[in-house]
């Protein structure tokens, strides 16, 4: 009596692990370049309160530009932000790059774009910011 596996098991298990890699691998890289919008997203929004506080009061803008300054990725324009004048707040992670501007009146208007095009796409740094 032989033990062991016969060759048309083995294509057959081969078989199966190529078409299940081939359906896991474009997913995963999609789900990663997705995640890439959402952290850039994730650390606008969370300064965009600081930045419109800032547009709009006199005297507050000392946090969002302490925090420009101490962050890696994060840039505004102007630089340094001033009171009552219109402000965007860009976060660049490599990969995908989200900006909010804020206006004279605290409107708000955000934006996603890629500065990696091998690792993301537009359409996927937006999908991943909430913005598509």
């Amino acid at each position: 009596m032989q033990k062991g596996f016969t060759l048309i098991e083995l294509m057959i298990v081969v078989a199966i692990i190529g078409v299940l890699a081939a359906v896991a691998i474009p997913a995963y890289r999609e789900y990663v370049s997705v995640s890439y919008g959402a952290a850039a997203m994730k650390v606008v929004s969370g300064q965009t309160v600081n930045l419109q506080m800032c547009v709009l009061d006199a005297g507050v803008c000392s946090i969002i530009n302490s925090t420009v300054s101490s962050t890696t990725g994060l840039s505004s324009q102007p630089s340094p932000v001033v009171t009552n004048a219109p402000a965007t707040l860009t976060f660049d992670n490599s990969v995908c790059q989200v900006t909010v501007s804020v206006d004279i009146n605290g409107g708000l208007i955000y934006s996603a774009n890629t500065s990696n095009a091998a690792k993301a796409t537009v359409q996927q740094c937006k999908k991943g910011a909430g913005l598509s």
